[in-house]
């Protein structure tokens, strides 16, 4: 469903006050928490609930949740018909972005109440006309991959990979038009972000990448088919999320991860109130307690995330800091350009794949 249906159907309801926080209360039930599925679940639920449990006394169930438009319109709907599907759920820059526009979907965040949320610098907190309705308390990279079995000269920037004849045919690339590879061709040959405020910047940047098309061995869109292209050396390098690359490591598949010269493109996932839950008070405290440092050393040790907060606080060993994390500026999502101008993106896009 297009975004404009949503906006048309856009309900008006009063804001959350101060005061109705302050009067709900923690129930025998437990807090709805939605996570991405399989490995990260098990460990969100292991390491982040139970410890939250321990701490609070509050029982906590997590509810497996997708990503971009397959979770957040059916999320939608269930607000729009009255429901309350969850206490808590994950989304994306790009996903508040369409939801601020539609109003009323999720719960502006009382910060008041979120003393270690409040320390977080402005990158995490996704604001709205002057509402707070996202607190990012997990970062993740999509950084260079390669084969090492296959590529003896780890590459350190995202030119080499595009440009050097050794890689011809021999990388995959994210196959999304809002999966990263916009943002991270802007940065690598233009002026990042800034060019795509423009159509004439859009094009200029998909034209680029179609001139990079013969590097190419294949686009994909499943995290399992990069998998197998590494594997079986189809590819030997190309672009694939960090944090997975450093769990398949560790389980001895052929993968190593590289942070780029240019930077690697971010993305931040943040803990949103959708707007019917009844129990503020205890999901301000989970926002809470994933921000403070303590839980965000277990983010990146057990779930290889980038913490949100500087590593002084963190406390990670400089080798646990650099196996999840880079003090190399992030490649930032488009998040408003990939909203306004999604239908045009798109055909760009596909055209582009396609010839």
């Amino acid at each position: 469903m297009k975004r404009r249906h949503f906006l048309a159907a856009a309900i008006t309801a009063p804001t959350i006050s101060s005061s109705v926080l302050h009067s709900a209360s923690s129930s025998a039930a437990p807090l709805r928490v939605s996570a991405f599925g399989g490995f990260f679940q098990d460990e969100f639920k292991s390491k982040i609930c139970q410890k939250f449990t321990q701490e609070t006394g509050i029982p906590v169930t997590t509810i497996s949740q997708g990503q971009g438009d397959d979770w957040l319109f059916p999320l939608v709907r269930s607000v729009r018909g009255g429901l309350d599907p969850m206490d808590l759920t994950f989304l994306d820059e790009v996903g508040l972005t369409k939801i601020a526009r539609m109003g009323n979907i999720v719960q502006p965040l009382q910060m008041q109440e979120m003393p270690a949320a409040a320390r977080l610098s402005d990158r995490y907190l996704f604001t709205s006309a002057d509402d707070t309705l996202g607190i990012g308390v997990m970062e993740w990279y999509q950084s260079i991959v390669i084969n090492p079995e296959a590529v003896s000269r780890p590459p350190t920037s995202w030119r080499e990979i595009f440009e050097d004849d050794f890689y011809r045919k021999k990388i995959g690339l994210i196959g999304l038009y809002d999966g990263g590879m916009i943002e991270v061709v802007a940065k690598t040959y233009f002026d990042g972000n800034d060019t795509l405020t423009s159509r004439a910047g859009i094009r200029e940047v998909v034209e680029k990448i179609a001139e990079l098309k013969e590097q190419v061995g294949f686009w994909w869109t499943a995290e399992s088919q990069m998998e197998q292209a590494l594997r079986s050396q189809n590819v030997v390098a190309g672009s694939f999320f960090h944090d997975i690359a450093m769990l398949l490591a560790a389980e001895d598949f052929p993968i190593a991860s590289v942070f780029p010269d240019e930077g690697s493109f971010t993305g931040i996932n943040k803990l949103c109130i959708p707007y019917n839950s009844t129990r503020t008070v205890d999901a301000h405290r989970f926002i809470d307690f994933c921000s403070r440092a303590d839980n965000q050393a277990v983010f990146a040790r057990a779930m290889k995330l980038a913490p949100v907060l500087p590593n002084e606080e963190v406390g990670l060993s400089p080798e646990e800091f650099d196996l999840v994390s880079t003090k190399i500026p992030p490649v930032k999502p488009a998040a408003a350009v990939m909203v306004e101008q999604a239908d045009y993106l798109q055909r760009l896009w596909q055209r582009m794949i396609t010839r």
